[in-house]
């Protein structure tokens, strides 16, 4: 894929564009609540601003295996917007950007946001079930990691398929990483 000069990147990819700037709209509505609870909370909340207060991304829809249980299944999909600080959020944002430049030209809008949230809903049932039904104990998490894990299990696929070692090698790599 070439750029131009008059192409930009939100041009070249508009969902992963998008993904992005709802993942940071949600992460400046966090900066906002967590403002609120550091000034409700006095001296002893003043550190709380280098991470998101458990409370402020409960109240946002982190997942909870306690609130998925009650009913609550919205938030197998909003924790996925959500992150618990700016060192996670600006990970995640990278490697949405480079997961994206190579995902979105390969699939269409859809597919491609499909591929995207099925990802993110798909993790997030599975830690339910892992939690509740193995585990035996509760849970809460936020990020796109799962959604982003999804990605990268479409690229090795892809690269397996199309016999592409050094992706598919850079990838196992990658998602050894992760784990």
């Amino acid at each position: 894929l070439t750029m131009n000069r008059s192409q930009s990147y939100y041009d070249l990819f508009p969902v992963t564009s998008f993904l992005m700037l709802f993942v940071l709209a949600f992460y400046g509505l966090e900066f906002i609540e967590q403002l609120k609870w550091v000034r409700e909370q006095g001296e002893g909340g003043g550190t709380a601003l280098l991470g998101v207060s458990f409370s402020v991304l409960d109240s946002l829809g982190s997942f909870s295996t306690y609130h998925v249980t009650d009913g609550q299944y919205w938030r197998l999909l909003s924790s996925a917007f959500l992150h618990g600080g700016l060192i996670h959020l600006f990970f995640n944002c990278v490697v949405l950007s480079d997961m994206g430049r190579v995902c979105e030209p390969l699939l269409s809008t859809g597919r491609f946001v499909t591929v995207y949230v099925c990802s993110a809903i798909g993790s997030s049932g599975f830690t339910y079930i892992w939690y509740v039904f193995i585990a035996g104990r509760p849970n809460n998490a936020v990020g796109a990691s799962g959604a982003l894990c999804g990605l990268i299990g479409l690229l090795l696929a892809f690269s397996i398929r199309h016999r592409q070692d050094v992706q598919r090698d850079s990838l196992l790599r990658w998602g050894v990483m992760i784990a």
